[in-house]
């Protein structure tokens, strides 16, 4: 599994190197799982502010890239970034789950 984290609002300092291999633990923790499954992770961190709160918020979005061809996508928001990267996250596992699940009983079913 080839990991791609990116979050260009952190400056290019040892606190983006500490976040990504964060990331990175956390990613193997979660998903670890299905790493023979998934090609390739791409995760993007973006900053924004609520128009309706005031407040800091970050978006989440990741994308995998599976083996069998299937690209899974997921969007998140929240105030704090480890919240939101976790939530991404654990949603992502159920999807790649679901995705797996549906692809050997296709299999079974046709052959």
């Amino acid at each position: 599994m080839i990991i791609d984290f990116s979050a260009p609002e952190f400056t290019a300092t040892s606190n983006q190197a500490a976040r990504k291999e964060h990331v990175e633990a956390e990613v193997w923790l979660i998903l670890g799982r299905y790493q023979y499954d998934i090609k390739k992770l791409v995760i993007n961190v973006h900053t924004g502010v609520s128009a309706a709160q005031r407040y800091k918020q970050y978006e989440c979005a990741l994308q995998a890239t599976l083996f069998s061809g299937q690209t899974i996508e997921v969007r998140e928001t929240a105030a704090e970034l480890d919240f939101v990267l976790s939530i991404a996250m654990h949603r992502m596992k159920r999807y790649i789950s679901r995705t797996i699940y549906l692809i050997q009983t296709l299999k079974q079913t046709k052959g």
